[in-house]
């Protein structure tokens, strides 16, 4: 109102709008709280892999489990990106185990050591979705110290162990 006063007294050939700004409902509020994103890709080779129902690999924040169909050991992990980007880079690794910047990999090492020259055939569970940093990695540890993976390498069990008191 005080801008509509000022801009009549001054007399200038200006016409004053009000829009409304975002209300809060639709800032906190999904409409459609239950819709998942869906991968549009083709050719994706990380969906068909994925066994947890209802999810695909555009997830993120997650703690997974990769088991190798042909020995059927497992390998459990965690990740803030997509499952697409994480779980590729398991199957890469998997794929092409002899590659110098593969070659420390868990799954590299177990691929080079039980299954040279197979190709990889991995399923990817999704365990859990975590946001936050601190429990996604004690969810990992716990997962771990429960399920006692084989393919994870010693390693990566001591800097997770801080995570989890047993």
């Amino acid at each position: 109102k005080v801008i509509r006063n000022f801009v009549r007294k001054s007399k200038l050939n200006i016409r004053v709008v009000f829009l409304p700004g975002r209300k809060l409902r639709s800032i906190f509020c999904s409409s459609r709280p239950y819709d998942h994103p869906k991968c549009l890709s083709t050719r994706c080779e990380i969906c068909p892999r994925i066994i947890t129902k209802g999810k695909n690999c555009l997830v993120k924040n997650i703690v997974y489990r990769v088991t190798c169909n042909i020995c059927k050991e497992t390998y459990i992990g965690e990740s803030s990106r997509s499952a697409h980007q994480r779980l590729g880079e398991h199957l890469r690794y998997a794929r092409h185990p002899t590659t110098k910047s593969n070659s420390e990999q868990a799954l590299a090492v177990h691929y080079v050591t039980h299954h040279n020259n197979a190709e990889p055939d991995l399923s990817f569970d999704i365990l859990t979705i975590q946001p936050n940093t601190s429990r996604r990695k004690i969810y990992e540890a716990m997962f771990i110290y429960q399920q006692k993976p084989t393919l994870n390498l010693r390693d990566e069990l001591k800097n997770i162990e801080r995570f989890l008191i047993v």
